[in-house]
């Protein structure tokens, strides 16, 4: 277990009986960003489900090599796990995050949550947190 100072958990947004949600964070003053999405879907996430980037909180971009089917392979999986977590390092990175996870073809309940830190020995991994679908930047 990595150490953290600094540390700021946020619920960036939910959504009941529907397939998608999405929202963005506010990063400045940390270094790292964890954004998990949960979600009582069996179904992988699809390439809808991106991280984007902005300096401005209106323009976004997508993050490379975040995109579920595109950029890796996601896994469905039937426990009530993590689904999707972007681990981020926010060092010369947009200021703005916003995540959005869908799951196609379920109606689910899914919510996003990012926790902010300034790591003092860089980022958590997605084994560390047994999350099947963990994305290091």
């Amino acid at each position: 277990m990595i150490p953290l100072q600094n540390v700021r958990t946020v619920i960036l947004g939910s959504v009941t009986g529907g397939t998608t949600v999405q929202a963005s964070v506010d990063t400045l003053g940390f270094r790292a960003a964890r954004i998990i999405a949960y979600s009582d879907s069996i179904l992988a996430p699809t390439t809808n489900s991106i991280l984007e980037e902005s300096d401005d909180g209106v323009n976004f971009t997508v993050v490379p090599n975040t995109t579920p089917g595109v950029d890796w392979t996601p896994a469905g999986n039937t426990t009530d796990q993590p689904k999707v977590a972007w681990f981020v390092d926010l060092r010369g990175r947009a200021r703005y995050l916003r995540a959005r996870c869908e799951y196609g073809g379920k109606v689910s309940d899914t919510f996003l949550v990012a926790d902010l830190c300034d790591p003092s020995d860089g980022v958590n991994s997605g084994a560390d947190a047994n999350i099947p679908n963990a994305v290091g930047l």
